[in-house]
Formats: C-alpha cells, structure tokens, sequence
C-alpha cells in the first residue's frame, strides 16, 4: 500500500511539472489558415500579435515552391517557407496568405 501511495505521489509530480509553463514561455499559441482558390481568388487572415514572439509557417501547400506570405506592422512583408519562424517585432498585426500558385492553403502558428 505505501508502494502504490509512493507511485502514485510520484505519478502526480511528473503530470505537475510536465504541465506547468517554464519561466520566460509565451502567453499564447494560436494557429491561422489562409488559402487561395485556384483561379487567384485570395482569403487572407489578419490577426492582433504581441511583441517578442514567433511566427512559424507550419504548412504551405500547393504547385510550385508554395510559402506563407507574412506581413507584420514591424517587419513588412516577409516569405517564409514551411518550418521557418519569423519575429513578431514590436507586435501590432499580422496578415497571413499564400504564395504559390494554384489552389493553396497555408497555416502559421503564432506564439505571443
């Protein structure tokens, strides 16, 4: 029985640590998607984002060379493939679309 109260104590540490926000982490983490029809037709996302964080392209899907085009009030435009993070600045507001051609869909995450 002390064995089990042991494992069991021991268990609730690791969900306790392994859940709790390390010192300097940001706030928030949100993804955003935009595409393009394959005849042109744009739908970008714009989003309010924090100073002193990360915009990462997590996906860019479609012909050629696709990318996530971003766009942030401190940095101006910027294309950033899959897997690449770009600053958020001094916060303001990001526009999210694709770059590429035909049909497309991009998803970025943001941490702020």
């Amino acid at each position: 029985m002390k064995v089990l109260r042991l494992l069991s104590a021991a268990a609730s540490i690791v969900l306790v640590i392994g859940c709790s926000a390390s010192p300097g982490s940001s706030g928030r983490s949100r993804d955003f998607k935009s595409t393009t029809e394959p005849y042109g037709n744009r739908h970008p996302v714009k989003a309010d984002i924090n100073a002193n964080g990360t915009i990462t392209c997590v996906s860019a899907m479609g012909k050629g060379t696709p990318a996530c085009y971003i766009n942030t009030t401190s940095g101006g435009y910027q294309v950033v493939t899959a897997g690449q993070s770009v600053s958020t600045g001094t916060g303001g507001t990001m526009i999210l679309a694709c770059q590429g051609s035909g049909a497309l869909a991009c998803v970025v995450n943001i941490k702020d």
